[in-house]
């Protein structure tokens, strides 16, 4: 057997594998249209495949939200305890130097 029919009835292998996928998804699809095909009526979308892609699209979109958030959260902390550090500093400086006023 040579490289290149090795070659080809490998592809042809893969190519009957690909066949039989896209059978069972066409099949899978079928069928969860037909069980869930009362509720995306319901909610106005084509088909439950495009609710799960809509509900993904939400879920991200959340999830960078609350990353966006969070990031803006800790930055505003640091500011808050870098700010009150400095006051802290410039107090204590400020009481020193009215000691050594007063003496």
């Amino acid at each position: 057997m040579t490289s290149f029919s090795w070659h080809l009835q490998l592809r042809n292998a893969l190519d009957k594998l690909r066949e039989q996928v896209q059978r069972f998804s066409s099949v899978v699809d079928a069928a969860e249209d037909q069980v869930f095909g009362s509720f995306c009526r319901d909610i106005g979308v084509a088909n439950v495949r495009e609710y799960e892609a809509r509900q993904l699209k939400l879920a991200e979109e959340e999830s960078e939200a609350r990353l966006r958030f969070e990031t803006q959260i800790a930055r505003l902390t640091h500011l808050y305890e870098m700010t009150l550090a400095r006051w802290t500093t410039d107090l204590i400086l400020l009481e020193d130097l009215s000691l050594r006023r007063s003496n």
